[in-house]
């Protein structure tokens, strides 16, 4: 698990205290964190503390609907279902350190868009996409993947805007740091595995897509059979 805190330094300059704040520590400890890995580099991450504002996930199947003449309902034809994810959270700083180091973490979150390239002659200009951006997600129990890796997926919007009636702080090299950074996602799943049941058994198991810490809706009404 990354650490929220690590690498943290209180004001600028060699010597500078680690800047451990309690809800760092207190994040991290509980896994109450959202983890950006870039699948290209999983050296290439980013978290950010989950003071979330929005969290939904939604499931759409699509079908091939085919009207019939004199037949009340179409013949549907399933094709697949998607996943996607919708969060937005802030980002509060309490000091202008603080504050740097949350622009440095949306620099590194919005750099994840981006492909990478590669130059097809040596010495000539022009570039091919060589990798998508594609990124693992991971929050908890309640964004995860089957090796405890996260989501693999791709984000397909990110909003980003300070909010102004929080302030920013005035540091002396004449740029503004936002107090407050409001952040929202939208991440398209792309599953790993096969979907679905073999006769009556779900070949995702019983632990998906939410780990529940052991508990199936089975295992609660043993007592019952």
């Amino acid at each position: 698990m990354s650490k929220f805190y690590n690498k943290r330094k209180a004001g600028n300059g060699a010597g500078a205290n680690l800047n451990v704040t309690v809800e760092g520590v207190y994040a991290t400890d509980r896994g109450h964190l959202l983890e950006f890995t870039d699948v290209r580099n999983s050296k290439n991450y980013i978290s950010f503390i989950a003071f979330l504002t929005s969290f939904s996930q939604n499931f759409a199947s699509s079908w091939n609907q085919e009207e019939v003449m004199g037949r009340m309902d179409p013949i549907a034809t399933f094709k697949n279902t998607k996943r996607t994810i919708s969060i937005g959270w802030d980002i509060p700083a309490g000091s202008e350190a603080q504050a740097q180091e949350n622009l440095a973490r949306c620099n590194n979150l919005t750099a994840m868009l981006y492909p990478s390239y590669s130059r097809q002659v040596a010495g000539d200009n022009a570039l091919a996409m060589s990798r998508p951006p594609l990124i693992r997600l991971k929050y908890a129990n309640l964004i995860d993947g089957k090796q405890k890796k996260g989501l693999l997926g791709f984000i397909t919007s990110c909003d980003w805007q300070p909010i102004l009636e929080m302030g920013s702080f005035g540091a002396a090299d004449k740029n503004i740091y936002p107090k407050v950074l409001s952040i929202s996602i939208s991440f398209q799943v792309l599953h790993e595995q096969t979907l679905g049941y073999y006769g009556t058994k779900k070949s995702m198991g019983d632990e998906w897509p939410f780990k529940t810490g052991g508990v199936t809706v089975d295992s609660l009404f043993e007592g019952d059979k």
